[in-house]
């Protein structure tokens, strides 16, 4: 129905400027996601590497020249990643810009583009650390970029000429790795109503949580299983747990630390009333470790913001309204005003 996905855009568009403002913060562990990516320790230095080279002027614009040569940092791959993940693929066009705009106006697609173009000089490193200096998993992982080190050897032998055949399959398993680092959700990756425009605001800000749980939580537990199929021992298994950990939940700390400094007086932060494992709960919450089952977790937290547990399936729209409903005057009003809403 027309009239429905109109108002259903707009409602989300809404709730996109009135929750969102801070949506790069919580972005911020996406720059070392190439390191989970890696499954090694070793990719920790690379993704620092690359983010340092971010840093430096002359080294960042051969980077950003790279990633659009290889067509990683393209505009419309940019806004598929970011729409795709908020599920707002088909809202309508004027309500489209409107939030394409609030989302370049609060960094998140320039934030989104960085951590692609991070991901793309990590993902040319690491096919040629794992074809020139080849470890027990080497062959593995290049086959799962559909890629061997003969190829990549050629690429390397004819001076990293992406013309050849063999440079062409290299930017292939370049964009491969780039897109399994930095999520691009999918319908694939989520149930089959999320690709139902009919229920956009029922899964609005959802695909994230299934797209990490399938790439990154399902690709860690793949990884595990298939070092300990290879005879490898328990803790060498468990080790891309360990490299998830010390890669996002620091960045989940200080993204939650900044927006608590932004929002609420010395004191009254929810953290200051959390022990050390409810901290370290909600770390792991944040780093996006917990998928899909973050929607039940947002059931049993529900109580904390006054909704009851069914609102929190439902949709942010859903709590609005029902905070609509059951507030009086201002209160209920003020959640509607971007900016302030966060800010209060």
């Amino acid at each position: 129905n027309p009239t429905w996905s109109k108002a259903q855009s707009w409602l989300m568009a809404l709730q996109f400027a009135t929750t969102l403002l801070f949506a790069q913060l919580a972005s911020l562990p996406d720059i070392m996601m190439p390191a989970l990516r890696s499954r090694e320790m070793s990719g920790l230095a690379m993704n620092v590497e690359q983010i340092a080279r971010m840093m430096n002027s002359q080294d960042r614009a051969e980077l950003v020249q790279f990633a659009t040569d290889m067509g990683t940092v393209s505009q419309d791959m940019i806004h598929e990643a970011i729409t795709a993940g908020f599920g707002s693929e088909w809202m309508d066009p004027g309500a489209r810009k409107f939030t394409d705009a609030f989302f370049t106006y609060t960094g998140l697609e320039h934030w989104t583009r960085l951590t692609r173009i991070v991901a793309t000089g990590m993902a040319r490193d690491f096919l040629i650390k794992h074809a020139v200096d080849p470890n027990q998993r080497s062959e593995r992982y290049l086959t799962e970029l559909e890629i061997d080190a003969g190829i990549i050897q050629a690429w390397l032998d004819s001076g990293k000429d992406f013309n050849t055949p063999a440079g062409k399959e290299v930017q292939l398993a370049i964009m491969r790795f780039t897109d399994e680092a930095i999520l691009r959700p999918n319908s694939a990756e989520r149930p089959t109503y999320g690709s139902d425009p009919r229920f956009m605001l029922l899964f609005q800000l959802k695909g994230f949580y299934y797209s990490f749980g399938q790439k990154v939580v399902g690709g860690l537990y793949r990884e595990m299983q298939s070092r300990r199929a290879a005879g490898e021992s328990i803790p060498a298994a468990m080790t891309p747990m360990l490299i998830a950990g010390v890669a996002l939940m620091p960045l989940a700390a200080i993204a939650l630390g900044i927006r608590e400094e932004l929002k609420y007086e010395d004191g009254e932060e929810p953290t200051a009333r959390m022990d050390s494992s409810d901290y370290l709960f909600e770390l792991v919450s944040r780093s996006g470790f917990l998928g899909p089952l973050e929607i039940p977790k947002s059931m049993f937290d529900a109580a904390d913001y006054g909704t009851p547990f069914w609102v929190a399936p439902a949709g942010p729209t859903a709590g609005t309204a029902y905070d609509l409903i059951n507030s009086e005057g201002w209160d209920g009003l003020s959640r509607l005003i971007p900016v302030y809403n966060q800010l209060k």
